[in-house]
Protein backbone atom coordinates (compact mmCIF):
# COMPACT_ATOMS: atom_id res chain seq x y z
CA UNK A 1 0.00 0.00 0.00
CA UNK A 2 1.06 3.30 -1.26
CA UNK A 3 1.51 6.45 1.50
CA UNK A 4 -1.44 8.64 0.73
CA UNK A 5 -2.03 11.78 3.02
CA UNK A 6 -5.54 11.97 3.87
CA UNK A 7 -5.75 15.35 4.85
CA UNK A 8 -9.53 15.45 5.07
CA UNK A 9 -9.61 12.64 7.57
CA UNK A 10 -9.01 14.18 10.90
CA UNK A 11 -7.17 12.10 12.73
CA UNK A 12 -5.25 11.13 9.91
CA UNK A 13 -2.40 9.50 11.83
CA UNK A 14 -4.83 7.07 13.47
CA UNK A 15 -6.39 6.13 10.12
CA UNK A 16 -2.51 5.57 8.59
CA UNK A 17 -1.71 3.33 11.54
CA UNK A 18 -5.06 1.42 11.59
CA UNK A 19 -4.18 0.66 7.77
CA UNK A 20 -0.39 -0.29 8.55
CA UNK A 21 -1.94 -2.59 11.32
CA UNK A 22 -4.29 -4.06 8.64
CA UNK A 23 -6.89 -2.65 11.35
CA UNK A 24 -9.56 -1.97 8.54
CA UNK A 25 -12.47 -1.38 10.01
CA UNK A 26 -11.33 1.39 12.19
CA UNK A 27 -9.79 3.00 8.77
CA UNK A 28 -13.82 2.63 7.14
CA UNK A 29 -14.87 4.47 9.89
CA UNK A 30 -12.80 7.11 9.80
CA UNK A 31 -12.28 7.64 5.97
CA UNK A 32 -16.22 7.37 5.76
CA UNK A 33 -16.21 10.68 7.99
CA UNK A 34 -13.82 11.98 5.59
CA UNK A 35 -15.41 11.11 2.38
CA UNK A 36 -19.32 12.20 4.16
CA UNK A 37 -17.18 15.62 5.06
CA UNK A 38 -15.69 15.76 1.41
CA UNK A 39 -17.60 13.54 -1.04
CA UNK A 40 -15.04 14.74 -3.57
CA UNK A 41 -11.84 13.78 -1.83
CA UNK A 42 -10.21 11.54 -4.00
CA UNK A 43 -7.62 9.80 -1.63
CA UNK A 44 -9.74 9.23 1.23
CA UNK A 45 -12.41 7.24 -1.28
CA UNK A 46 -9.53 5.04 -2.75
CA UNK A 47 -8.23 4.05 0.83
CA UNK A 48 -11.58 3.48 1.89
CA UNK A 49 -11.96 1.23 -1.51
CA UNK A 50 -8.69 -0.65 -0.72
CA UNK A 51 -9.80 -0.99 2.89
CA UNK A 52 -13.44 -2.58 2.43
CA UNK A 53 -10.82 -5.02 -0.45
CA UNK A 54 -8.60 -5.89 2.02
CA UNK A 55 -11.98 -6.88 4.74
CA UNK A 56 -13.47 -8.80 1.79
CA UNK A 57 -16.60 -6.82 1.11
CA UNK A 58 -15.28 -6.07 -2.76
CA UNK A 59 -19.15 -4.87 -4.16
CA UNK A 60 -18.08 -1.42 -1.77
CA UNK A 61 -14.44 -1.86 -2.48
CA UNK A 62 -15.81 -1.29 -6.19
CA UNK A 63 -17.93 1.24 -5.76
CA UNK A 64 -15.34 3.99 -3.86
CA UNK A 65 -12.93 2.95 -6.24
CA UNK A 66 -15.23 3.97 -9.07
CA UNK A 67 -16.66 7.01 -7.31
CA UNK A 68 -12.65 7.84 -6.88
CA UNK A 69 -12.35 7.67 -11.02
CA UNK A 70 -15.13 9.66 -11.00
CA UNK A 71 -13.69 12.15 -9.69
CA UNK A 72 -10.02 11.91 -11.31
CA UNK A 73 -10.31 9.25 -13.87
CA UNK A 74 -5.79 9.31 -13.98
CA UNK A 75 -5.88 8.55 -10.05
CA UNK A 76 -3.13 6.36 -10.25
CA UNK A 77 -3.70 4.55 -6.60
CA UNK A 78 -7.28 4.22 -7.84
CA UNK A 79 -6.41 2.57 -10.78
CA UNK A 80 -4.05 0.49 -9.15
CA UNK A 81 -5.89 -0.91 -6.32
CA UNK A 82 -9.08 -1.47 -8.61
CA UNK A 83 -6.47 -3.54 -10.90
CA UNK A 84 -5.50 -5.59 -7.62
CA UNK A 85 -9.39 -6.31 -6.60
CA UNK A 86 -10.24 -7.68 -10.02
CA UNK A 87 -7.13 -10.09 -9.82
CA UNK A 88 -9.10 -10.57 -5.82
CA UNK A 89 -12.11 -11.37 -8.14
CA UNK A 90 -10.77 -14.22 -10.21
CA UNK A 91 -11.07 -11.09 -13.27
CA UNK A 92 -7.49 -11.12 -14.50
CA UNK A 93 -8.35 -9.60 -17.88
CA UNK A 94 -10.12 -6.67 -15.94
CA UNK A 95 -7.04 -6.57 -14.57
CA UNK A 96 -5.03 -6.14 -17.55
CA UNK A 97 -7.47 -3.70 -19.04
CA UNK A 98 -6.45 -1.54 -15.85
CA UNK A 99 -3.28 -1.81 -16.21
CA UNK A 100 -2.70 -0.40 -19.90
CA UNK A 101 -5.35 2.89 -18.41
CA UNK A 102 -2.64 2.93 -15.77
CA UNK A 103 0.24 2.95 -18.37
CA UNK A 104 -1.47 5.76 -19.74
CA UNK A 105 -1.69 7.48 -16.40
CA UNK A 106 1.84 7.47 -15.42
CA UNK A 107 3.98 10.43 -16.51
CA UNK A 108 6.34 8.23 -18.71
CA UNK A 109 3.47 6.04 -20.13
CA UNK A 110 4.44 3.20 -17.75
CA UNK A 111 7.09 4.26 -15.72
CA UNK A 112 5.78 4.31 -12.14
CA UNK A 113 5.21 2.67 -9.40
CA UNK A 114 1.58 1.52 -9.38
CA UNK A 115 1.95 0.26 -12.80
CA UNK A 116 4.91 -1.65 -11.28
CA UNK A 117 3.38 -3.00 -8.95
CA UNK A 118 0.26 -3.90 -10.37
CA UNK A 119 2.20 -5.53 -13.33
CA UNK A 120 3.95 -7.58 -10.19
CA UNK A 121 0.75 -8.70 -9.22
CA UNK A 122 -0.35 -9.67 -12.56
CA UNK A 123 2.31 -11.90 -12.76
CA UNK A 124 2.14 -13.12 -9.52
CA UNK A 125 -1.49 -14.25 -10.37
CA UNK A 126 -0.32 -15.76 -13.74
CA UNK A 127 2.04 -17.77 -11.94
CA UNK A 128 0.03 -18.85 -8.91
CA UNK A 129 -2.69 -20.18 -11.39
CA UNK A 130 -0.79 -21.96 -13.56
CA UNK A 131 1.11 -23.78 -10.97
CA UNK A 132 -2.78 -24.39 -9.61
CA UNK A 133 -3.65 -25.77 -13.24
CA UNK A 134 -0.36 -27.68 -13.26
CA UNK A 135 -1.07 -29.51 -9.48
CA UNK A 136 -5.09 -30.33 -10.75
CA UNK A 137 -4.18 -31.86 -14.20
CA UNK A 138 -1.66 -34.20 -11.86
CA UNK A 139 -4.24 -35.43 -9.83
CA UNK A 140 -6.40 -36.47 -12.96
Amino acid sequence: MRQTRCLGVSNYDATRKAIWANDFKSAVVSLMEAVQRNPKYVDAHTMLGYSYRKLGTFDKSMEQYRIALKIDSNHRSALQYLGELYLEMNQPANAEKQLQILKKACPFFGKCAEYDDLKEAINKYKTNNSRARESSKENL
